[in-house]
């Protein structure tokens, strides 16, 4: 319903298991958000092309939680921008469940596991924008036109895959989440020099141009 995971809602899921470079398993889900769908911001629907009508007999977060659970079942969780998708995932878990009830939260939503594609892409290719669509180009992957949540998956998961079969930088796992992690570094002092008025002074050095399949 927005970009805020403390007052926001999901409303809708897809997720997208991948095994050995393949898809073999997606669900999509609408949710609904706790209150009366008709409510929610016409630009949040128009941007996920919902219709409050879709979301009226949708059943709450904990039912599809509980569907798609064995997903992650000995997997890596995997989203494209994933700090964003975990933000969300944590406080809808969170406000599920009475905090007392757990003993620790799913292991899947610690932030040491997830493979964020949009990082690995940051730290291999120089790009002028770093959107999941700018991401499929230089990946040389097919885009695909319906906006729907498990085609968002299965496309961040195609395009971590392609990635991770072009650069050897990402073959042992150590070395994939320490790249992701040197990326987000430099996203982030980019943006604090962005907002203290310095302009984007930043140079990365050992990103290339080409395209995954040509690398």
């Amino acid at each position: 319903t927005g970009l805020d995971p403390y007052k926001d809602r999901i409303i809708e899921l897809g997720v997208a298991r991948c095994e050995d470079g393949f898809c073999v398993n997606q669900i999509s889900r609408f949710i609904h958000p706790g209150f009366d769908p008709r409510m929610i911001d016409a630009s949040a629907l128009k941007v996920n092309k919902l219709d409050p009508r879709d979301l009226m007999t949708a059943p709450q977060f904990y039912e599809v939680y509980n569907e798609i659970a064995p997903m992650f079942e000995g997997a890596y969780p995997l989203a494209f921008n994933a700090a964003f998708d975990r933000s969300f995932f944590l406080h809808a878990v969170a406000r599920s469940w009475p905090v007392r009830a757990f003993a620790q939260l799913p292991f899947f939503l610690g932030p040491a596991r997830w493979i964020d594609p949009c990082a690995m892409a940051r730290s291999v290719f120089d790009l002028w924008g770093y959107r999941l669509s700018d991401v499929v180009r230089v990946c040389g992957l097919p885009k695909r036109e319906k906006h729907e949540a498990r085609h968002d998956a299965v496309t961040a998961g195609e395009c971590a895959i392609t990635m991770g079969r072009a650069h050897r930088c990402f073959d042992e796992l150590g070395s994939l989440f320490a790249k992701q992690q040197q990326a987000a570094a430099e996203r982030e002092y980019a943006r604090a020099q962005k907002q203290a008025g310095l302009g984007n002074g930043l140079s990365i050095s050992g990103k290339c141009n080409v395209t995954a399949h040509e690398c």
